[in-house]
């Protein structure tokens, strides 16, 4: 592929600088072919009292990798998500009374709920809201084995060096109840 590719662009070092290799093709698929382009990055996300649809819509684009301009379906290219404390996240509302996860052993329906899945194997509630919101694609098992998920803070890939990200609160977290706090005040002011 070097040779190939060196032919037609000239002896310029694209394999060093990933970014410029990948704009310099007419097509972003024999960009994404090559080692550099594809390298992946570790991320680490503490998802302690964090809700778990919100943490997954923020742990999706990491691992397809569409935050990067060599963005592909058709090629894997998203970096490897590590997340830890998964035995300390939150559900909203009656959720962990309500919920059930469900799937087949082969002979019959097995059902555990999230309040159960959460003593059993905490992992399993943040992987499964995970890989429902990745596109069913044939790449989907190879992105799938990017996450890592741990219950506790303790994690084996501190080699690796990841990036620590602070996952985003919503305006649900923090605005709505100093909003009702400043309600309960105006109400209380009026009635005296």
């Amino acid at each position: 592929i070097r040779d190939s590719i060196n032919a037609e662009y000239g002896n310029q070092n694209i394999f060093e600088d990933p970014m410029s290799a990948a704009w310099k093709f007419s097509s972003l698929l024999p960009a994404l072919k090559v080692p550099a382009t594809r390298s992946s990055k570790w991320w680490l996300i503490d998802a302690g009292g964090h809700r778990v649809g919100r943490l997954a819509t923020q742990i999706v684009p990491l691992l397809t990798g569409k935050w990067k301009r060599t963005h592909s379906k058709t090629v894997p290219c998203g970096d490897k998500v590590i997340v830890i404390n998964a035995r300390h996240v939150l559900f909203s509302g009656k959720s962990w009374e309500t919920k059930y996860y469900r799937w087949h052993n082969g002979r019959h329906l097995k059902e555990v709920r999230a309040k159960d899945m959460l003593l059993q194997k905490p992992e399993n509630i943040i992987k499964h809201a995970v890989f429902g919101m990745l596109p069913k694609i044939k790449t989907k098992k190879e992105v799938e084995s990017r996450l890592f998920v741990y219950p506790d803070e303790d994690y084996p890939h501190k080699i690796q060096k990841p990036t620590v990200i602070i996952p985003d609160k919503t305006i649900n977290d923090t605005i709505l109840p100093v909003l009702f706090f400043i309600l309960i005040l105006i109400k209380t002011v009026t009635l005296y």
